[in-house]
C-alpha cells in the first residue's frame, strides 16, 4: 500500500470537512483496503472530542461505517 500521511481530526467544526474529504480520497474510496483497516486508520487520525465519539465502538468491518456516521452527526 502506498505511503501518505493521514490527516488529522481533533474535533473542531472548522476542520472536519477538510479532514472529511482528505481521508474520504485515498481511504474510503479504496477497494483494496477493507472496512476494519480503514476503521482503524480512522482511529489514527482522530484525537481529542472526535476519538471520544467514536472510542466506545469495537474495532470490526461493520463498524467503520457507524464511526463515519457518528462523527458526520456529530
Amino acid at each position: 500500500m502506498p505511503r501518505f500521511d493521514l490527516p488529522k481530526l481533533k474535533g473542531h467544526y472548522k476542520d472536519c470537512i477538510t479532514f472529511y474529504e482528505q481521508f474520504m480520497a485515498p481511504v474510503d474510496s479504496s477497494t483494496t483496503i477493507p472496512d476494519i483497516q480503514k476503521f482503524n486508520y480512522l482511529e489514527a487520525a482522530l484525537s481529542g472530542e472526535a476519538l471520544q465519539v467514536v472510542s466506545h465502538l469495537p474495532l470490526s468491518n461493520s463498524n467503520y461505517i457507524i464511526a463515519l456516521k457518528y462523527l458526520m452527526d456529530r
